[in-house]
């Protein structure tokens, strides 16, 4: 018999109506219940916090990265119940912060409340279930008969139950006849040790282009000291430079000794900004590009390496670095 550790982080699948809208109000006592019908398997049940997740953030990674930190040598797996709003985020960072974990780390919640009899939570947490129960180990994304990996997974969907998708990447498995059929070719393969850290609260922002953008938010940011900043560039990696200087605000922050990370609005498919003028311009100034990755995993990505630099040279280095397949296999 397998031992799984449910940690329970509130979200819609915890959700029941008020007259203020769902709320997370299920809790330990109800979710035991749930599992048991699910599995003969011996489950232990964590409340960690009961909040939505758009209220997820720097401090409630570290909290949940603890617990699994000190449990994953105790439990076949892990499953954390998650709102789907940011579990793309969630998920990405746990990867960062649970390096080469030996134990499944399993993010999975539900698009209705568990509660409610169409909910898709049942099946999501059966889903996690077996994952937590197999062979693979790492962080992944549970979600409508797809497991997927914490760095390509992406919010798609507002109302399906086909909410999420693995952006760049292959599946890491899919369920079939109520058989999880495993991609191990997907797998990345780490011969480093684990390695646990906590993610500390740098600034970092996220700016999405848009034509005739006044660049005068560039001096904005410096004035107001941001750590880190990421730009969504057009395409394949295009900016506007000649009406609307894009690319001189960006080497006014490398030469404030603020990393900018560039990648593209495209869900699908590499960024390349040494393709066209614009974009090799920015590059030149010193800005690094995130090739497959999705503006999530850059994010988390970027919070955890000001944890351990803000060395400019380091920074291009961890970012030209594959830690947990975020640059693909």
């Amino acid at each position: 018999m397998d031992k799984i550790l449910v940690i329970l982080t509130g979200g819609t699948i915890a959700c029941g109506k008020t007259n203020n809208g769902l709320v997370p109000l299920k809790g330990k006592e109800y979710f035991i219940n749930i599992l048991k019908g699910i599995s003969d398997d011996e489950f232990d049940v964590k409340e960690l916090m009961s909040i939505d997740s758009s209220d997820m953030g720097c401090a409630q990674w570290n909290i949940i990265g603890d617990e699994i930190c000190r449990s994953k040598d105790q439990y076949t797996g892990i499953i954390v119940c998650h709102g789907t709003d940011t579990m793309a985020y969630t998920a990405s960072a746990l990867s960062f912060m649970l390096q080469n974990i030996n134990t499944p780390v399993v993010l999975t919640g539900s698009q209705r409340p568990a509660c409610e009899k169409d909910s898709d939570g049942y099946s999501n947490l059966s889903l996690a279930v077996k994952t937590a129960k197999s062979s693979i180990s790492g962080v992944y994304v549970a979600f409508y008969d797809k497991v997927i990996s914490g760095t390509h997974c992406v919010k798609t969907h507002t109302l399906s139950d086909n909410a999420f998708e693995s952006i760049n990447y292959p599946y890491t498995a899919i369920l079939k006849s109520d058989r999880l059929e495993i991609n191990y070719n997907s797998l990345f393969k780490s011969s480093s040790v684990f390695e646990y850290s906590n993610i500390s609260n740098s600034r970092v922002l996220l700016l999405k282009l848009t034509p005739d953008m006044d660049t005068m938010i560039f001096d904005y940011i410096i004035n107001s000291k941001f750590d880190g900043v990421i730009i969504e560039g057009f395409g394949l990696g295009g900016m506007s430079f000649k009406f609307s200087n894009t690319v001189l605000g960006i080497e006014k922050l490398i030469k404030n000794n603020i990393p900018v990370i560039l990648c593209s609005q495209c869900l699908y498919e590499k960024s390349d900004f040494k393709v066209y003028e614009s974009g090799l311009l920015a590059l030149n100034t010193g800005a690094i590009e995130s090739g497959i990755m999705t503006t999530e995993a850059v994010y988390a990505k970027l919070k955890w390496v000001l944890t351990k630099t803000h060395d400019m040279q380091t920074i291009r280095k961890y970012f030209k670095t594959n830690f947990v397949g975020e640059l693909g296999n």
